[in-house]
């Protein structure tokens, strides 16, 4: 973030959210819930390009930042 504002450039940060996900960790055990989160980990890992950066904010939140995207669309299209 501060590389792009010293540059003066766009930034898009995207928020993933896992809804209900104490239900699985609830209900199949924390195990499952582990193995279920380095797999969301290592999926969202494989579409990172140099321009996107994949970060792990808490328990069933990431974050994907997109350096340069091309505005709100292209922050759309790589959400979609």
């Amino acid at each position: 973030m501060q590389s792009a504002q010293h540059r003066v450039r766009k930034v898009a940060v995207l928020l993933v959210d896992l809804d209900r996900f104490g239900r699985v960790n609830t209900m199949l055990g924390p195990v499952v819930g582990d193995q279920m989160l380095k797999t969301l980990s290592r999926r969202l890992v494989e579409c990172v390009t140099d321009d996107k950066l994949v970060a792990r904010l808490e328990d069933d939140e990431f974050a994907i930042i997109l350096r340069e995207p091309d505005g709100i669309d292209g922050a759309c299209a790589t959400a979609g």
